[in-house]
Formats: C-alpha cells, sequence, structure tokens
C-alpha cells in the first residue's frame, strides 16, 4: 500500500512539473503572438510566469531528492572504503534532514504570514495556496533525505532531523554563539563528504540569523521555535524576478540539445573541414565542447553528454589517454562566456548589469579561452601521428546540411535578442519551439512522446540549480544586511592601493571559491561583496562581470573539489588522481587566459562596443 502511494506521488511530481513546464513554455509564445497580431494577452500572464518558477524550482528539486541528483561534493567520498562510506552517507542524510526540515517549518510561517487570502495570480489562484509548494516541497524533500536502506537507519536519521529545531529552540542563550560555531563546522564537514550544496547553503543561511537572533515562531501553537522567515522570502523575491523564467527555459534546451543526436551531427560537421589540417580532431573537440557549454551553463552536463563519443574519436586519432581525458575535463567548461550562458544571465540579475551588454563582452573573452586550449593541444601533440581526413565538399555539404539547425541556434538567439524583437525569456521558449520542431520532425531523434520524457527528465537538473539560487539568496540577504561589503570595502581603501593587485587578490578569491562553492550559488553570494569594492577601484560593471565568470569557469577545473574533475572521473571511469594529472596543463594554460583577459579590458570592451553599441 505504501509503495503503491509512493509511486502515484511520483506520477503526480512528474505531471505537474511537465504541465508547469508547458505552461511556462506557452505564455511567452503567447505575449509574442499578442504583440504580433496587436490583441490582448493573458491576464497576468507575466506575474503567471514568475510563480510558475517557484513550481518548477520545488517540483523539480522534490524529484533531484527522489532520483539523488541534487549538486554535491560526492564523489569525495567515493574513495573512502565501503563501511565508512556508509557512515559519511548516513551523516550527510541526518545534517541535511536537520536543515531541510528547519526550513521547511519556517516556511510555514512565511506563507502564512507573507500572502493575503485576497491575493490571486492571473485573477482566479489564490496566492497563499499556489506558495504552499514551498514548505511542502521542504517536507519531501527532508523525508527523502533522510530515507535509508534499513529502517533503523531512516528512524534514526528523521527523528535526528526533526529534533534539531526543537533542541535550538531551547538552547540557552549563552550558549548560541559557541552551538552555531560547532554546527558550522558540522555542515562544512558535511557538505565536503556530499551534503547537497543547497543545503549547506541554506544550513549556513539559518544559522547565522538564528545567531543574530531574528526571531522566534510557534510550532502548531505550542512550542517557540528559531524562526528563518527571511530564507524563504528570499528565495521568493530571487525565483519571482523578471528574468528568471529564462532559467529553466534555457536548461531544458540545453538538456534537449544533449540527449539529442546534435552533439554527433556537430562532431561530424567540425571534422569534415578541420579533419585535414595538423591536430584539427582536438580543436574540433574544444569547438564542440563549447558550443554545447553555452547552452548548459557548464553544469558538467557537457562532459556527460560529448564525453563518450570524444573520447573515442581523440584516441583513434592517437592522442593518449592521459591527454584526452585532461583535454575534454577542461573542455567542459569552456563555452560559459558565449551566449545565451546561464551563468551571464545571472550575473547580470544579481549585479543589476545590462544582460545584453554582458552577452556581447563575454564573446571575445570566450574565444580566448578556446583559442588558447585549442592552441596548445595542437602544440604539445604535434609529435602525435594523428591520421588526417581528406577535405571532401560533398562531405562537407552532407554534415553542414545535417548540423545546420544546431549551429544556427546561437545565431538566432543572438539575432532576436540584440535586435529587440524578444526579451530573453521569450527567446527561451523560442528555442524550445525552434528545438521541437528540429529535432522531433526534422531530424526525428524524439516521438513527441520521447520529447515530453526528455523534458521531464531535464526537470531535476533545472530544480537543482534553481533550489541553490534560491537557498543562496538568503545568505546573501545576511551578507548585506550585516554590512559586510561595506567593512571589506572599507578595509580594500584602506589596505589596497593599486588597481592591479586589487585584480590580482580577485583572481586568487575568486579560484579558491571555486574549489568549493558551484557557480550559481558563487554569483548570488560573492557578487553582492566584490561589487561595491571593484566600484571603488573603478572597474568596468561589464568587465567585472568577465573576469568572475572566467575565474568561476576554471574553479570547475581545481583540484581537490572542481566539480567537473569529479564528473570527468565518473564518466570516463577513472581514479581522481589521474584526472588531477590529466587536467594540470590545461589549468596552466587557462589561468593564463583568465590573467589576460583581467589585465587587458579591451577583449571585453571591443564586443560590447562592435555588438551593443555601448
Amino acid at each position: 500500500m505504501v509503495k503503491k502511494a509512493v509511486r502515484i506521488f511520483n506520477r503526480v511530481e512528474d505531471a505537474l512539473i511537465f504541465l508547469s513546464i508547458l505552461i511556462m513554455f506557452f505564455l511567452p509564445i503567447s505575449d509574442i503572438i499578442s504583440r504580433l497580431f496587436r490583441t490582448t494577452g493573458i491576464k497576468g500572464s507575466a506575474d503567471l510566469q514568475y510563480h510558475l518558477v517557484v513550481w518548477i524550482t520545488m517540483l523539480g528539486a522534490m524529484i533531484a531528492s527522489r532520483q539523488k541528483q541534487h549538486i554535491s561534493l560526492s564523489a569525495l567520498a567515493s574513495i573512502f572504503p565501503k563501511k565508512l562510506r556508509r557512515a559519511c552517507d548516513f551523516f550527510c542524510a541526518a545534517v541535511c534532514g536537520s536543515i531541510v526540515f528547519s526550513i521547511a517549518f519556517s516556511s510555514v510561517s512565511f506563507v502564512q504570514n507573507a500572502f493575503s487570502p485576497a491575493q490571486k495570480l492571473a485573477g482566479i489562484i489564490p496566492v497563499r495556496s499556489a506558495m504552499s509548494i514551498i514548505p511542502l516541497g521542504f517536507f519531501v524533500m527532508g523525508l527523502r533525505s533522510v530515507m535509508r536502506p534499513q529502517k533503523i537507519q531512516t528512524a534514526v536519521a528523521l527523528a535526528i532531523s526533526l529534533l534539531t529545531p526543537v533542541l535550538l529552540a531551547l538552547c540557552p542563550f549563552e550558549w548560541i554563539s559557541k552551538i552555531t560555531i560547532v554546527l558550522m563546522l558540522v555542515i562544512f564537514a558535511a557538505t565536503i563528504l556530499g551534503l547537497p550544496i543547497f543545503a549547506a547553503l541554506g544550513g549556513i543561511a539559518a544559522l547565522l540569523f538564528f545567531a543574530s537572533d531574528a526571531g522566534t515562531f510557534k510550532l502548531f501553537g505550542i512550542l517557540t521555535l528559531a524562526d528563518f522567515p527571511i530564507i524563504a522570502n528570499e528565495a521568493y523575491s530571487v525565483l519571482t524576478s523578471p528574468i528568471f523564467p529564462s532559467i529553466p527555459l534555457f536548461t531544458i534546451v540545453g538538456f534537449i540539445l544533449s540527449e539529442s543526436n546534435a552533439g554527433k551531427r556537430l562532431v561530424d560537421f567540425f571534422r569534415s573541414f578541420l579533419g585535414s589540417i595538423p591536430g584539427g580532431t582536438a580543436i574540433m573537440a574544444v569547438l564542440v565542447c563549447a558550443f554545447f557549454t553555452s547552452f548548459t551553463g557548464a553544469s558538467g552536463v557537457t562532459i556527460l553528454a560529448l564525453g563518450g563519443i570524444l573520447h573515442i574519436v581523440l584516441t583513434r586519432q592517437n592522442y593518449s589517454e592521459k591527454f584526452t581525458t585532461g583535454y575534454l575535463t577542461a573542455s567542459g567548461s569552456i563555452g560559459l562566456l558565449f551566449p545565451p550562458s546561464l551563468p551571464i544571465i545571472l550575473y547580470g540579475v544579481q549585479s543589476h548589469t545590462n544582460i545584453k551588454h554582458l552577452f556581447a563582452g563575454g564573446i571575445f573573452p570566450g574565444v580566448v579561452f578556446v583559442s588558447i586550449l585549442a592552441a596548445y593541444a595542437v602544440i604539445s601533440q604535434k609529435k602525435n601521428l594523428q591520421e588526417r581526413i581528406p577535405f571532401d565538399i560533398k562531405n562537407f555539404a552532407h554534415s553542414l546540411c545535417a548540423a545546420g539547425g544546431e549551429i544556427a541556434l546561437p545565431v538566432i538567439i543572438l539575432f532576436l535578442f540584440f535586435n529587440g524583437i524578444a526579451v530573453i525569456v521569450e527567446t527561451g521558449a523560442i528555442s524550445i519551439l525552434y528545438l521541437l520542431i528540429l529535432i522531433v520532425f526534422i531530424h526525428r531523434d524524439f516521438s513527441l512522446k520521447g520529447f515530453a520524457r526528455v523534458i521531464i527528465k531535464s526537470a531535476p537538473i533545472a530544480g537543482s540549480v534553481l533550489i541553490i539560487l534560491a537557498m543562496a539568496k538568503g545568505l546573501s540577504y545576511y551578507i548585506v544586511d550585516a554590512q559586510i561589503p561595506e567593512i571589506l570595502t572599507d578595509w580594500c581603501k584602506e589596505n589596497i592601493q593599486s588597481k592591479f593587485v586589487f585584480l590580482l587578490i580577485l583572481n586568487i578569491v575568486l579560484l579558491f571559491a571555486g574549489f568549493f562553492m558551484d557557480i550559481f550559488s558563487a554569483i548570488v553570494v560573492l557578487v553582492p561583496l566584490i561589487l561595491p569594492i571593484s566600484q571603488a577601484f573603478e572597474i568596468d560593471p561589464i568587465h567585472l562581470g568577465i573576469i568572475f565568470l572566467a575565474n568561476m569557469e576554471l574553479g570547475y577545473l581545481t583540484p581537490p573539489v572542481g566539480l567537473n574533475l569529479f564528473l570527468a572521473s565518473v564518466r570516463f571511469k577513472k581514479p581522481l588522481g589521474e584526472i588531477y594529472k590529466g587536467v594540470a596543463p590545461f589549468l596552466i594554460v587557462m589561468l593564463a587566459a583568465v590573467l589576460l583577459i583581467t589585465y587587458v579590458p579591451a577583449i571585453t570592451q571591443f564586443g560590447v562596443s562592435l555588438l551593443a553599441g555601448k
């Protein structure tokens, strides 16, 4: 009976996430049609879109919990013996449950107090009822996080998770600071061992608000608990931002590309005219990776989707195993600076910088990354005997026809967005419609039913990214509220006299942050810290954004815990030590590219002047 109820609940989740995404896709398309025919659009369309992001976030995060797909550093624990690994899993489950249940309880308070019964979405849907998905989502994630193979472990983890908020409430005031430090260390240890990043960010924010005596609330009207409604409030405020619907839409675009045969078509196309030149196969690999990463946002999807086929192609051309794994691991984050990169969109939202200018500013620094990596690959491997593929005009024309649809996609996006024909959210919806026609009806990689399954399959990826952003915003709020940016700005003014020294320190700090933070949480948490300092040193905000993203691109590859290193270890079935050795030379080359981009702002400014007219 219980198993049947769980299966039904899972199916309801899948149906709701698909329906939410479908409506999210339909609303921008309907806005475009209404504008073209000068008719009245759907009432409350924009407001409904924003709140749908909350549903997609919570449902996607719930499904990610169900499928154990939340972004984490879990691969680190895989090096431990089996028994120790189980202990680490239990420890992380108990910590995750404690954090998520604490936020779930305070989310109930937030929903009750933040929305009046009279508020409506699209004129008919009560906002309070719709936003009940927030506490419901956290409760479901909390339950799923403590579920273990053994019932006794599940019971113990659940008991710890539910008792933690109660024990914090009963904590004497004079103990709060000491307990906060201990619990911070616990969260840090759990994060290293595999705690989902969203839970780590939420837990740190909750502890900071707890230590600052943010308030209390009554649980079921009986027990007074530490209250963290600010976390839920900030999550709601960031998820309902006007630009945020573009994030799940472009996440779906990237996932559709990765699940289709687009990768094979692009490989065939680039090989058809690059295979005849020395190192052409290596150049092809980095170009294909850059194309995919511009849509997937350097989330590691590129490595997982293309790693297999590119590994085969490179090794068959006599590239060594060490070179191939290192090169593909490094190439997995290449393309982050090309539009329509999700991190660029998010950075623009968080820093209040023109996204169009950021897109334009990132193109030529992105070209620098691709060129330097490709040049190193060609030069370092020139002694290898690599069979060249003679250029064949018929083969080139055939591969161009096959891959032309995918190649045209970024061009269409840039044309629509830069010419003001469609806003970024509408561009995301158009991209999905374009891929539906291209992949289902022209290439027939999927049937319509298969296309729907791919969209559902993308839900946990979108949810795991969005829930990180939601939790990071709570931590960001605390940082700003505590006036930490102002304190750091004053310190930097007094102790750092040179703009160039500051930029070097900034590179080091961002590189270090990339060891432990994914790019999405880093943007939300760190941008409010560095933005006022950079303004004090008169650094152009667009140039700052490109520096920030370039460093984060490098952070994905930096030992010991760069995310792409773990994904490459899994994808290529290699120990982490071998991945570290393989990627080391590429890391040095890319560091040189970061320094070049940092100290030659003209590389960024040229693109802005040329394409955005600034």
